[in-house]
């Protein structure tokens, strides 16, 4: 990443932004900052997390093919919502392969 990426994360986190099932909000100080940032220039790289560390709600990680299919709405949700502002994501719930070969086991 160069002087003008930012990596964004915690408030946008999955957790966070998905109010229910379905339905989904973004913190209207998250949303200022992302436009400032993005209408000042700034290339931005947002972390799709979960959480991390104490920030990680314990239900909140992927381990069934249904939760897997929730977070891929709200990854679709945060893709949609935040076009033409963050240039790039960061898929954090799959970089961990043992994630992945679980859920191919069910």
């Amino acid at each position: 990443m160069g002087k003008d990426s930012v990596l964004g994360d915690t408030a946008l986190n999955w957790h966070r932004v998905r109010r229910a099932p379905g339905t989904y909000a973004v913190a209207p100080e998250a949303e200022q900052y992302i436009t400032e940032l993005a209408n000042g220039g700034i290339k931005l790289i947002l972390n799709l997390g979960v959480g991390l560390g104490t920030d990680r709600p314990k239900d909140s990680w992927v381990r069934t093919t249904a939760e897997m299919d929730d977070y891929r709405e709200y990854a679709r949700f945060m893709v949609r919502h935040f076009k033409g502002r963050v240039q790039y994501y960061e898929l954090r719930t799959l970089n961990h392969p043992l994630i992945l070969l679980k859920l191919r086991l069910q």
